[in-house]
C-alpha cells in the first residue's frame, strides 16, 4: 500500500448502515443464497429465526452464516442487533472472520 493511500483510508469511520439500508438490496451484500436468506430473515425481523451459527464456510441451513467479508459481517451485526427475536448466537470452528477486519469484527461485538 502506497503511503498516499494509507493516507486516504480512514479506519475510524464507520458505516452509517441506517442510511443505506433503504437503498441496499441483499443481493448486493452477499451471492450467497443461504446467506441471503438468513439477512432477509434477520433484517425482517422474522420471529423463526431465533438463533445464528457463524461457521467457518458450508452454510447449509437458514440461521447458518459465514461472512465472506468485512462488509458482510458489518450488514450481519446490524440486522443482528435490530433483530427482537432472535436469542442467542454460536460461533463454530475456527476461521469464521478470517475474511473479516478486525475494525469490522469489534464492530460486530459493539
Amino acid at each position: 500500500m502506497t503511503p498516499e493511500k494509507a493516507q486516504t483510508m480512514s479506519p475510524s469511520k464507520k458505516t452509517d448502515y441506517d442510511a443505506l439500508e433503504a437503498t441496499t438490496r441483499i443481493e448486493d451484500i452477499t451471492n450467497d443464497e443461504v446467506n441471503q436468506d438468513t439477512l432477509q430473515s434477520l433484517k425482517d425481523d422474522d420471529g423463526e429465526l431465533c438463533r445464528l451459527s457463524l461457521v467457518s464456510e458450508d452454510v447449509v441451513d437458514e440461521g447458518d452464516y459465514h461472512p465472506k467479508s468485512s462488509e458482510e459481517l458489518g450488514w450481519l451485526g446490524h440486522f443482528a442487533k435490530r433483530s427482537t427475536h432472535l436469542k442467542t448466537i454460536h460461533f463454530l470452528w475456527a476461521g469464521i472472520f478470517e475474511k473479516c477486519s478486525e475494525q469490522s469484527i469489534d464492530r460486530f461485538f459493539e
